[in-house]
């Protein structure tokens, strides 16, 4: 904790956000397809299907959409966190209400973050489900509609459903995002805390072992 939080963090943040979404982006596809197919979805199976039909770069369409979303995102829940730690009793010591107090001020900068970004979410989540489903008139050899712009899907989410359409579905979202955020910021920060407490040098390797585990624990909770 610090009384002093650079407006450069948000932007270290957004940088952070970026590199971990391109990079995760092919799992990105196959994770919305197994959540919207009613069959079986292997990764790799599923990865030969896009790049036979639209190349290696069929795995990142909608990539640029989801960066979007991410770096004001990931900006404003760092910077939010940041200074959300200073409005809590929150301290560099260990203890069992110190998860609680980080947890909350993660929750509260998810809800911020979120609640701003939403319309750039759902664009990217229609983007990717664009790209990733090929319908029923379509054979595997024919390009599904991936190549739209971020612009041109935003205005065919408006004529389909207005501007609500924008926010379709934030509620759930929120729901989601809080509980996430609350959890991962919490583990997170517990495990660098940890980690000193052993003498335990939080190196880059060590410290994307601490962040992977705080990110499949949140994720498996929500």
């Amino acid at each position: 904790t610090s009384p002093d939080v650079p407006w450069y963090y948000g932007v270290c943040g957004g940088i952070g956000g970026i590199v971990s979404r391109t990079i995760t982006a092919p799992l990105e596809k196959v994770k919305i397809l197994s959540q919207t197919s009613s069959s079986r979805v292997g990764i790799l199976k599923e990865w030969d299907r896009i790049v036979r039909t639209d190349g290696v770069k069929g795995l990142f369409a909608g990539n640029t959409a989801n960066c979007l979303r991410v770096f004001p995102m990931a900006s404003i829940v760092t910077f939010t966190y940041l200074n959300g730690l200073k409005l809590t009793p929150a301290d560099n010591v260990l203890d069992p209400m110190e998860p609680v107090y980080r947890g909350c001020a993660a929750a509260f900068a998810g809800l911020c973050a979120q609640s701003l970004t939403y319309p750039i979410d759902v664009i990217r989540a229609r983007m990717t489900v664009d790209a990733t489903n090929v319908g029923p008139t379509q054979t595997p050899t024919q390009t599904p509609i991936e190549t739209r712009s971020v612009l041109s899907t935003a205005k065919e989410v408006v004529k389909e459903s207005g501007m609500r359409g924008l926010y379709r579905g934030l509620a759930p979202t929120l729901c989601a995002v809080a509980p996430f955020l609350a959890c991962q910021m919490a583990t997170a920060d517990a495990g660098k805390s940890y980690a000193a407490s052993i003498n335990l040098e939080v190196t880059t390797p060590v410290m994307l072992a601490i962040s992977g585990f705080a990110g499949v624990a949140a994720q498996t909770v929500v």
